[in-house]
């Protein structure tokens, strides 16, 4: 094998190996996906169903949270038990939540004015998803 054969191949495996281990998961990170998942859905009577995943976008962790609701309109208060819950149970090593919305007939909602007048502030992905800071999350509460 000649030395330009020899580094390129170096050069790939050093980038297979990084991008496996960027994906991989953390054994730190300790949310349970189905109790907070429960959670989020006994939140609020709007909410018929909750799921949530990991999700890593290159080495950044976030969460990935979407309800579906009831009817068809996502409202603050329904955003902001959301939030609440999810404030209580992220770990650290998340940078962010990811937050989607379905309605009944499972079409995805505009969720920024929810999320807005809930006291929180997206950074929207489209208008039907959005993505909000940990660190904005932390200590945050329902508004009253």
């Amino acid at each position: 094998m000649n030395r330009l054969a020899q580094v390129a191949f170096g050069v790939v495996a050093v980038i297979t190996l990084a991008t496996l281990s960027a994906c991989a998961p953390s054994a730190s990170v300790t949310v349970d996906h189905e109790e907070l998942a429960t959670a989020v859905q006994d939140s609020s009577p709007d909410i018929a169903d909750a799921i949530v995943q990991d999700g890593t976008d290159g080495t950044a962790r976030y969460l990935f949270v979407e309800i579906d609701l009831v009817g068809e309109e996502l409202d603050s208060a329904t955003v902001a038990a959301t939030m609440a819950v999810v404030a209580e149970e992220i770990p650290d090593e998340y940078t962010s939540v990811e937050f989607v919305a379905r309605t009944a007939d499972g079409e995805r909602i505009a969720v920024e004015e929810p999320l807005r007048a809930a006291g929180l502030d997206p950074l929207m992905m489209g208008r039907l998803r959005a993505s909000i800071l940990t660190d904005a999350l932390r200590g945050y509460t329902a508004p009253a």
